[in-house]
């Protein structure tokens, strides 16, 4: 480094401890202190801004070279179907597991907390048996429900198609004399299937196709003895690149292709109507099973393959994976050309999710599954981000997406007494644009006396005050964005000790 430089540096480091030696002695000129010069520190699991039961978050292995983006999960307790008393919540993340924004949902869980591809948000609310729609100020703008009578929507998938309606299913049941269907059958038995429909937020429907009219109800993998009969359980469609649709039912052990225009099936693969032949990949190092079952989450990528995350409860190993074919449709041949599997292998009973990224990579949701939460993968199987969550949390799926969130609430500030003075720590909930905070204290509300400026260090930020800057009556911050734009301030936090 040239002589000059160095000289320059060294004034400025100079000054600097000057500064800071006035600001201890003479605490009023806290004003003086230059920005970034208060101590800043992050935690990541005990926030003071958010509700003391926030999850803990453990990054198994940190990330290196993953798809931009945040992430996005909606954790619930794994029991709460055994239970029946959930605690949802919808959660951003960012790859070292601090959260960006978190909501509990204390009346119901939620799932599928998403970025549709208008730019707003979905997410399922159990409560209510229907889809909520938010825009990027975390505003509910719309809810999204079947139609034709149909009460209550599907909790597994929300699609926002290009003309701007919303591809989701219903449940619908009825009881049926399964004595006519199977041996041993019983009369009068509470039986239940999904509806595909395609729907506007006003509820009026242009589409509405019913498993129960197209597969015979022996294609279960469930029992048809034992009621009640969940008989389909279709878990995801995925609008197909020629207008048709792709249906995935786990209790038909199938993802099937259906005619948009006629509702006819054009194919079957799996299950017991499976049409393919199962074949593999040249080169591939792969000696289990080709095919699938209970699965989740078909999706059409843009080279023309199929994935699926394959929860796969045998036959062979419980091993969860997701699962790339090479689908041709003259020939019906299925070619496995990619399996991912998280390391060390890993089961996941239900629900899961495999996410292609723009840069190839694959997220992964491994679903009911209270060991790995979400890994991302490269093309070649390398996991990149591995991470988990507490308290036997698990989440129906994982994405990545990128985000620029708005709130339009403020950011929250707690103020608290530490062994040298005051703590002061503060997030601002949803915000992606923070660059740091201004701390400002006085013995008036709103306090004026600019105390420095805190660079944001991870979800939550905290500073250490002492002296005369920790015996104000009232503090409070205001968020600063990279070019140095204000925005709004927190609330005002009343210091009890001062008199």
């Amino acid at each position: 480094m040239p002589v000059k430089k160095v000289l320059i540096v060294l004034g400025v480091l100079l000054v600097c401890l000057v500064v800071w030696r006035l600001a201890v002695a003479t605490p009023f000129l806290g004003a003086l202190i230059p920005a970034g010069s208060l101590q800043s520190s992050a935690t990541t699991g005990n926030y003071v801004t958010l509700p003391p039961d926030y999850p803990a978050i453990t990054v198994t292995m940190p990330a290196k070279g993953t798809a931009p983006g945040l992430l996005f999960v909606a954790p619930f307790t794994s029991t709460v179907f055994a239970t029946g008393h959930p605690l949802g919540r919808l959660i951003m993340l960012d790859n070292t597991g601090q959260p960006v924004y978190y909501r509990d949902m204390p009346n119901g869980l939620a799932m599928d907390f998403k970025v549709l591809p208008d730019g707003t948000l979905s997410y399922f609310d159990w409560n209510r048996q229907l889809w909520q729609i938010m825009d990027n100020s975390y505003r509910p703008i719309a809810t999204v429900k079947p139609g034709n009578g149909l009460k209550a929507a599907d909790e597994h998938e929300l699609q926002r198609l290009k003309n701007g309606h919303y591809l989701i299913m219903a449940d619908q049941d009825k009881k049926i004399d399964m004595s006519k269907v199977v041996a041993g059958g019983k009369p009068n038995t509470d039986v239940s299937w999904q509806v595909i429909q395609e729907v506007d937020a006003a509820g009026t429907v242009y589409f509405s196709w019913s498993v129960l009219d197209h597969a015979p109800l022996t294609d279960t993998n469930q029992s048809l003895t034992t009621p009640p009969v969940d008989y389909s359980h279709c878990n995801a469609v995925e609008p197909d690149t020629d207008g048709n649709l792709l249906l995935s039912c786990r209790h038909l052990d199938s993802i099937t292709k259906i005619n948009r225009a006629t509702g006819a099936i054009m194919w079957h693969l799996g299950g017991r109507e499976n049409n393919f032949t199962f074949t593999l990949g040249a080169g591939l190092p792969i000696t289990e099973t080709l095919n699938f079952n209970w699965q989740h989450d078909i999706r059409r990528q843009p080279n023309g393959d199929i994935t699926l995350f394959d929860n796969h409860d045998g036959p062979g190993p419980l091993v969860s994976r997701v699962l790339e074919y090479k689908l041709d449709e003259q020939h019906l041949t299925a070619t496995l050309v990619r399996a991912l599997h998280h390391s060390p292998n890993t089961y996941s009973n239900a629900m899961g999710d495999g996410q292609r990224l723009p840069n190839g990579d694959t997220l992964v949701g491994w679903g009911l599954n209270t060991g790995p939460a979400l890994t991302e993968f490269r093309p070649d199987g390398t996991m990149v981000l591995d991470m988990r969550f507490g308290n036997s949390l698990v989440s129906y799926r994982a994405f990545r997406f990128p985000w620029t969130g708005h709130p339009t609430w403020p950011p929250a500030l707690v103020v608290q007494p530490s062994q040298t003075g005051l703590q002061l720590a503060f997030s601002w909930n949803g915000a992606t644009d923070v660059a740091s905070y201004r701390v400002y204290g006085g013995n008036s509300s709103p306090p004026t006396t600019l105390l420095g400026t805190a660079p944001k260090a991870g979800f939550e930020t905290s500073v250490q005050l002492s002296g005369a800057q920790a015996a104000y009556g009232y503090y409070e911050v205001v968020p600063l964005d990279p070019k140095g734009q204000a925005g709004a301030a927190s609330n005002v936090a009343r210091n009890t000790r001062a008199q």
